[in-house]
């Protein structure tokens, strides 16, 4: 005996079981972890950037007290009137609503604007000397941006790879002697090395944790059984559709669907080739409800709404029709029922343009009384009204 599949397979289960080594989802949900993680990352940018801006202006103050080489100091109030703005600039943007899920560009600026003016003031300095204290300081910004502003892995990778080739190229540059100059070069693709492995096990960690929560989350929206949301979810759906469609002058139907004598049907064959037929009749709705705002969720016991937003009667009638035809011809009579017998439905659709005043349990009561009329004209119909009218008309049995 089949089995019907499955009525929602959750996009963060498929992701956790395909894996995602290359740190990379499907394109929908990327473009929604990237879109969370930007904000959930937007404290470590601020508080990281104003903290590289204040170390990086302290340890340039200091430099020219300490130093007191003019040309030195003429490169480091070069350096104090351009890496500053730019700091300033990506703290700013972070506030700007449109700005906040572009920053990574802000912020590899102003590190490769850090390295470049600390290389640039490098190649002043004599052999030795303070020069180590420049490759320090490159080791500094590179560990920063691996680990603080909260780059993804192949950002951080690109703004750190760039410096340590600026690093060996000005090394290379200034003639270090080759142990020197070896000495830092390890030293550098080092830094990159440790801090790329922490960084993608930290993304692959944050990754994770994102799937893990958009799962929990879609198991306290979705019925258990059937895989459609629950009576909790289509409330607060249909408010969100309701609202919209008020807004646009867009009209609603609303389909409400009871399984025709289930109890009986529990009784005669058992609770679990119930729990399957639910499943069965679930995954049927489940296709004639495939567009974004579009809604399927049981209602509670044997019954079952679902929600079309910008539909026209003749649409959801067809619609309804389409649903029935699914249930006779697909698995779940026979998956469902051992001695073949069909499972039947009877339906109530309510179609109109949602008012301002009136909610939206509104329309759920009305498809409710459309319901009953079907039940009441003996089952396995399909009962239609129009939302302003109250006009109905029913479907003639199969």
């Amino acid at each position: 005996m089949s089995t019907p599949q499955t009525t929602y397979n959750s996009p963060y289960a498929d992701q956790l079981a395909e894996g995602f080594g290359r740190l990379r989802f499907g394109r929908t949900l990327e473009d929604d972890f990237r879109l969370h993680n930007g904000q959930q990352n937007l404290w470590r940018m601020r508080v990281g950037t104003l903290m590289v801006m204040s170390i990086f202006v302290l340890y340039g103050w200091a430099e020219m007290v300490t130093l007191r080489n003019t040309s030195i100091t003429r490169a480091m109030i070069t350096q104090l009137v351009a890496v500053p703005p730019l700091c300033l600039l990506a703290y700013l943007a972070s506030y700007h609503r449109r700005l906040q899920h572009h920053l990574t560009p802000f912020i590899i600026a102003y590190v490769l604007a850090i390295g470049l003016g600390s290389i640039g003031i490098a190649r002043m300095m004599p052999v030795g000397g303070y020069l180590s204290h420049y490759y320090a300081g490159l080791l500094l910004i590179t560990m920063y941006v691996y680990f603080i502003p909260g780059l993804l892995f192949r950002s951080a990778c690109l703004g750190a790879g760039l410096l340590l080739i600026f690093g060996i190229a000005h090394g290379i540059d200034i003639e270090l002697p080759t142990a020197g100059f070896w000495f830092v070069t390890i030293i550098l693709v080092c830094a990159n090395v440790i801090g790329a492995v922490g960084c993608y096990l930290l993304e692959y960690k944050v990754r994770t944790i994102y799937l893990n929560t958009g799962l929990i989350a879609e198991m306290a929206e979705r019925d258990g059984l059937t895989g459609l949301y629950n009576r909790r979810m289509l409330d607060s759906r249909l408010d969100q559709v309701w609202r919209q469609a008020t807004r646009e002058k867009t009209p609603l139907a609303v389909m409400m669907i009871d399984i025709d004598n289930f109890k009986m049907f529990n009784d005669t064959y058992g609770h679990l080739v119930g729990d399957e037929c639910l499943k069965g009749v679930a995954g049927a709705l489940a296709r004639v409800a495939q567009r974004p705002l579009d809604i399927a969720a049981r209602y509670g016991g044997e019954e079952f709404v679902v929600v079309w937003y910008n539909i026209t009667r003749a649409q959801a009638e067809e619609l309804a029709k389409g649903f029935r035809r699914d249930l006779v011809g697909q698995a779940v009579r026979k998956a469902c029922v051992p001695d073949g017998k069909q499972v039947t439905t009877s339906i109530g659709v309510v179609v109109g343009v949602p008012g301002e005043d009136s909610p939206p349990k509104t329309m759920l009561a009305i498809a409710d009384k459309a319901l009953y009329e079907s039940k009441a004209g003996g089952r396995n119909k399909i009962t239609v009204v129009d939302l302003p009218t109250g006009q109905t008309e029913s479907a003639e049995k199969p």
